[in-house]
């Protein structure tokens, strides 16, 4: 009878404990199935292991420990996604890293949240991207703007004293061209429009939309004003005055990877470029270059190159709509010096830029933000890339003129509702 009972008690309290583990089980299983998990999408070169995604992600894992989530930086569907998410937002990621001027076209179709930002934690740079009708869309991550990149085994930096101008390095780049065989003394994509605005806006006048009070006015396009082709005018001079090849640095593929290439292989001395490339010479082990502030004009004044944004921004139809923007914030707010590390961009954030004080390489990027006009983030600025880079194409080919080509530009702009 004892022996009955004790099995009776047995059975019991095995009953009683697979009872309690399947409830622990089932809660563990509901809590998985409720974890709420973040997808990123970046703009960063499309590889898994690259530095500044990896430093991203760190963070962003962070950011999951304390919230009880979990967040994916996959690689995105193409390194510009902006079509992607346009044509499916519903299926795009909670939050996107995008360029301020993308911005304001998803911005124009509805398709990002507006966000609490805390406008004193970041530099007034920053904010001029993430503001549209007025509500802030965006929290800033970077500044981008265009310098002078030069190896230092091949330019002395003596060349960068006092207030030194294009015919400057044009007149170096030539001398060193015509002693060094087969290598090149200053480079760039010719015809890219973004590395140009400092051309375009370099004279009175020139540009590319009127400022309509604290923004850009898109009726009032000034890519044919007599400012803006005399600046694309001075360009073709540098161009020509530098002793380098036309057609080796046109177009996009061509242009930018020739000069990228031989930037990194020490066959070229210097190349007007962004910070974007400062991480992908690091990853491939070149180290060893200085950094200069743009030259002045013909006229003996500073141009203006664009100052860019890249911004996080949230995606209107997130099922984890709070949770996306929190995870925004605490990344622009915490990773900018270890993602400045990791690929030398500029942070957007007043906290980072405050550790990196001392960094000369940033003193040198900040200086230089002093003199930059900001890129409209207005709808109408997506127009602008296609025609004014044709006809810029043609001009530098000799197949227009200055004026015929913005002329046509400026056309084509108004055309397609600019």
């Amino acid at each position: 009878m004892k022996r009955i009972k004790s099995l009776n008690a047995l059975v019991g309290a095995t009953v009683a404990l697979g009872l309690v583990f399947g409830t622990v089980l089932t809660a563990q299983a509901q809590a998985q199935r409720h974890t709420p998990n973040l997808v990123i999408w970046d703009f960063f070169p499309n590889t898994k292991n690259d530095n500044e995604r990896v430093a991203m992600l760190k963070f962003a894992d962070k950011w999951a420990a304390i919230h009880h989530a979990t967040v994916a930086e996959p690689i995105p569907p193409s390194a510009g996604f902006k079509a992607s998410f346009i044509a499916d937002a519903k299926r795009a990621g909670d939050i996107l890293m995008l360029p301020d001027d993308q911005e304001g076209v998803v911005w124009n179709d509805k398709l990002i949240a507006p966000v609490s930002l805390n406008k004193s934690k970041y530099t007034a740079d920053a904010l001029q991207g993430a503001i549209n009708g007025g509500k802030a869309y965006a929290y800033p991550l970077f500044l981008e703007t265009m310098m002078i990149y030069y190896n230092k085994s091949l330019v002395p930096a003596s060349v960068f004293k006092g207030n030194y101008t294009w015919d400057t390095l044009a007149k170096w780049s030539a001398k060193f061209a015509n002693s060094h065989p087969g290598s090149y003394g200053m480079a760039w994509q010719w015809d890219n429009v973004y590395y140009n605005a400092e051309f375009f806006q370099g004279y009175s006048g020139g540009g590319f939309f009127s400022r309509s009070g604290s923004g850009f006015n898109p009726k009032k396009v000034l890519v044919a004003t007599k400012g803006t082709v005399q600046g694309v005018s001075y360009l073709k001079h540098i161009i020509t005055e530098s002793g380098t090849s036309l057609p080796t640095f046109l177009g996009a593929n061509k242009g930018d990877g020739t000069a990228q290439a031989l930037f990194e292989t020490g066959k070229l001395g210097m190349i007007f470029d962004g910070p974007w490339s400062d991480g992908e010479w690091k990853q491939v082990g070149f180290n060893n270059y200085g950094v200069a502030r743009p030259p002045a004009m013909g006229n003996g004044k500073l141009g203006y190159p664009f100052v860019g944004v890249q911004d996080l921004v949230v995606n209107k139809y997130s099922k984890n709509l709070k949770l996306a923007q929190s995870l925004a914030s605490y990344l622009s707010l915490n990773s900018g010096v270890s993602m400045y590390t990791a690929g030398g961009r500029i942070p957007a954030a007043k906290s980072a830029l405050k550790t990196l004080a001392k960094n000369p390489e940033l003193k040198t990027y900040q200086k230089a933000l002093g003199h930059v006009e900001a890129m409209p983030n207005i709808p109408a600025m997506g127009l602008v890339w296609t025609p004014v880079g044709n006809e810029l194409t043609l001009y530098l080919e000799g197949k227009v003129t200055a004026t015929a080509g913005m002329k046509a530009a400026k056309a084509a702009i108004i055309k397609s509702g600019g």
